[in-house]
């Protein structure tokens, strides 16, 4: 007798494989389909990446980058270009006649395109002395002083520097016909100083220092009011100092000056004299029908 095993599927399960067998080839198609989805959308988007990174976005980062390098490059200029800060030498204090004090600092200015406009006064072992107006103009040096100061406490030596309403000013080329050192030349470099001497004379029964020297202005140009420092230097150091101003100094001028030094003042060695004029204000200069 021959055995039969007999399997039994549910109803389910015989729709199911009904189902398959009639739509294999039709599900088979929309796999296959959803693969292709699948595929355009994984390399499309790998496209669409090389295409934003090589194509799109690279011109406007590249642009982006040289636009924060030139940012950069300007500010870095903007911050070089501001004033440099004006240096100073030692205060120095020289003994003067009836107790007074004699105080100068020299000053420098190294911008070549700024100069300063300020006010200066010094304190002397605490008492301060009166506020001077005054300026320094590009990579020119300076002596500010204070004459004949007589300080309440006696023996005062000690001095400091105390400079207030600083403002610097741009050179404008238009002013200087493009060239500051050129405009400079034009007008003052025929101003000279000479026949320097500095020598003992006899005044009464005392022997005082007397410097004596001679203004020339060969040049085209007349100045309205011209301050001179002298230093009497030992050496390279400064032994004494004063100021003088010299008005209306016209072309083909040559002003001899005096200075006589009452206070006691041993051998010198050089003597040095520097003139101080605002050559960029209008107003420094006499105008062509006062020559």
């Amino acid at each position: 007798m021959t055995s039969q095993n007999t399997v039994n599927f549910s109803d389910q399960e015989l729709r199911a494989s009904i189902f398959w067998v009639k739509n294999e080839v039709k599900l088979f198609k929309i796999f296959r389909f959803l693969v292709y989805i699948l595929n355009i959308i994984f390399w499309g988007y790998v496209i669409w990446g090389l295409l934003d990174a090589y194509i799109i976005s690279y011109p406007r980062e590249s642009k982006l980058s040289a636009e924060i390098v030139n940012n950069q490059k300007i500010l870095a200029k903007i911050v070089s270009d501001q004033p440099v800060n004006i240096t100073t030498s030692r205060v120095l204090v020289f003994n003067n006649t009836e107790n007074r004090r004699d105080i100068a600092v020299d000053i420098k200015n190294s911008n070549q395109d700024w100069w300063a406009e300020f006010d200066y006064q010094f304190s002397l072992s605490g008492e301060e002395t009166a506020k001077h107006h005054d300026f320094i103009l590009p990579q020119e040096a300076n002596t500010l002083t204070e004459l004949g100061f007589k300080p309440k406490t006696k023996g005062s030596r000690q001095a400091k520097l105390i400079i207030s309403n600083l403002h610097w000013h741009r050179i404008d080329p238009n002013q200087v016909y493009g060239s500051y050192k050129d405009f400079i030349k034009k007008r003052f470099s025929n101003v000279k100083v000479s026949n320097i001497k500095s020598k003992q004379i006899q005044l009464g029964d005392k022997k005082i220092l007397q410097t004596s020297f001679d203004i020339i202005n060969n040049g085209a140009y007349g100045f309205w009011s011209i301050d001179y420092i002298i230093k009497l230097k030992r050496s390279s150091n400064t032994i004494a100092v004063n100021k003088i101003n010299i008005k209306n100094l016209k072309p083909g001028d040559i002003k001899h000056i005096e200075l006589r030094w009452f206070d006691n003042i041993s051998a010198t060695t050089k003597t040095e004299i520097t003139p101080h004029i605002n050559l960029l204000n209008p107003h420094s200069y006499l105008d062509v029908s006062d020559f």
